[in-house]
């Protein structure tokens, strides 16, 4: 399922950041090591991004994030 938001942190040096989620006003776990969409380290705050969500150790994480645009 593709979802919508915008990247709300992110942290390249510790390797995750936060993605808002638009649908529920949550907040989902992204660690950029698992996308394998080429270019996404250049990620930032702001950037509108699609992704899908799995469960992870803790929560939800957000999974095969492309930007938007």
């Amino acid at each position: 399922m593709n979802l919508r938001g915008n990247i709300t942190w992110i942290s390249l040096a510790r390797g995750y950041g936060y993605i808002s989620d638009d649908a529920s006003n949550t907040y989902i776990f992204h660690h950029v090591n698992i996308v394998p969409v080429k270019g996404t380290k250049m990620l930032s705050v702001g950037n509108l991004v699609t992704f899908s969500v799995d469960s992870g150790i803790k929560a939800g994480q957000a999974l095969e994030v492309k930007l938007i645009g």
